[in-house]
């Protein structure tokens, strides 16, 4: 791994036999060494990343794979304060796919570095902050993203401090190149943008880069034979059309080491982490002048990566014919794998919905039962209700008859209360008639002789 300072001094990291990485300073036309860390034999190197701050002071990003745990990977920060080498922990985790790291600083010489997070069932793509002064790492933030695979990030800062992220993630079927946009502004303008697909549907895409100009963009990415890339005239908000570009030729004759063997499984992506960035980078330089940079693209030369193992160990050079084919090949099991994790998404998927649909199915089967008690339930209130509303008809009706009856005996009172007066009256004559001593003619006894009773 590569990296130029602001002074345009060169700097390289390298892994050697012992497991080791070595951090190699260009410095006045002579090369000075050193050991950056030491590695357990039980941890295996997959990744580095560097980058220099405006101070000179070196980030080194190194990825572990342990082969003592299923799929435990670990990311290491080892960061040159020009005095002394210091390790900082920033993730680990476990799962089937490559760990990447893309390193950045920005204008205020933070470190930012996205870097691909496997997991047991797909591939995050998380983004932290060191800080430089505290020298800690910030809290971790998950990058938008349009499918569960996600690998290969190249993160780059513009003169604007806005984040200018791409990698590749699957469709379902094939990985395709993705762009996205951090822009450095206050809530809500400044964020992530939505991702958005480059490379076209249908065909796998590697390696992808992404190159700022003053003011343009372009993301490039390999496919099989060819590099293409796509220009942004307004630094990530719209891209032009997907363009071929022949600056390298052969690419075949650079696919190397292409199988690694690792339990009788199949990495396909080995050989696009080696050869393939070099090709794409090679490109990238050659678009420099098109763009009015300062730089002589002739400078700019593929060196090809010297052939030690090679799936055939015959000790003989394989021929381009059988290095496409290996290409080709490689690529289809790529989109097979990417296919089958589809599949077996989609089989989860429907399996899921399959037990949601027996759960439901049990709870209309409990309702329809709990329908069928209250219908019966329903039959018997509504025979209650008859019942009460023939009981009601009849009180009704014996009310109606006591009212007629009660009516009756009213006017027949009325009658005996008519009659009570006129005899009460006659009986105030005749008292009246004894006081005065008279007699009853009829009877011929005398009315003081006759009482109250007697009237009664």
């Amino acid at each position: 791994m590569a990296a130029l300072s602001n002074e345009g001094q060169i700097h390289l990291a390298s892994t050697d036999r012992e497991n080791r990485i070595r951090y190699h300073h260009l410095f006045q036309e002579t090369w000075d060494s050193c050991t950056a860390a030491e590695i357990p034999p039980s941890e295996e190197i997959n990744d580095l990343s560097l980058t220099v701050d405006s101070q000179g002071r070196v980030h080194l990003l190194c990825c572990l794979r342990s082969h003592n745990k299923n799929w435990h990977w670990e990311i290491i920060h080892h960061y040159f304060d020009q005095k002394k080498w210091t390790g900082f922990f920033l993730d680990s985790g476990t799962g089937p796919a490559d760990t990447k790291t893309s390193a950045s600083v920005d204008s205020r010489d933070d470190l930012h570095v996205v870097y691909s997070a496997p997991q047991p069932d797909g591939t995050l793509l998380l983004h932290k902050i060191f800080n430089i002064s505290r020298e800690e790492w910030k809290e971790t933030q998950q990058i938008p993203l349009l499918h569960q695979e996600n690998r290969q990030p190249c993160a780059v800062f513009d003169r604007e401090d806005n984040l200018h992220l791409v990698w590749i993630c699957s469709d379902g079927r094939n990985f395709r190149t993705v762009y996205n946009r951090h822009k450095n502004r206050p809530w809500p303008e400044g964020g992530w943008d939505i991702p958005q697909y480059l490379s076209a549907a249908g065909v796998n895409a590697y390696s992808p880069y992404i190159l700022l100009a003053p003011k343009n963009a372009v993301v490039l990415w390999q496919q099989l034979d060819n590099v293409l890339y796509r220009v942004s005239e307004d630094m990530g908000k719209s891209w032009g059309s997907i363009t071929k570009h022949t600056a390298v030729k052969n690419l075949e004759d650079y696919t190397l080491n292409y199988f690694s063997p690792r339990d009788d499984d199949f990495e396909p992506l080995t050989a696009f982490s080696s050869s393939a960035p070099q090709v794409t980078l090679t490109t990238a330089a050659s678009l420099w002048k098109s763009f009015n940079i300062d730089e002589d693209p002739i400078r700019s030369q593929l060196i090809p990566v010297k052939e030690e193992k090679t799936v055939i160990d015959t000790g003989d050079k394989l021929s381009p014919t059988i290095k496409k084919f290996l290409l080709r090949y490689g690529d289809t099991c790529v989109t097979n794998k990417l296919m089958n994790q589809t599949i077996d998404s989609l089989q989860k998927k429907l399996k899921f919905l399959n037990r949601e649909k027996e759960t439901l199915g049990e709870k209309i089967k409990k309702q329809i039962s709990e329908l069928n008690s209250f219908k019966s339930l329903s039959e018997m209130y509504r025979k209650e209700a008859e019942s009460l509303k023939i009981s009601h008809y009849q009180l009704e009706k014996n009310i109606a008859e006591l009212e007629g009856t009660i009516e009756i005996l009213l006017k027949k009172n009325e009658v005996l209360e008519t009659a009570l007066k006129q005899v009460r009256e006659e009986k105030e004559k005749i008292e009246k008639m004894s006081r005065e001593g008279h007699y009853l003619e009829q009877q011929k006894i005398p009315y003081t002789m006759l009482t109250t009773k007697d009237f009664e």
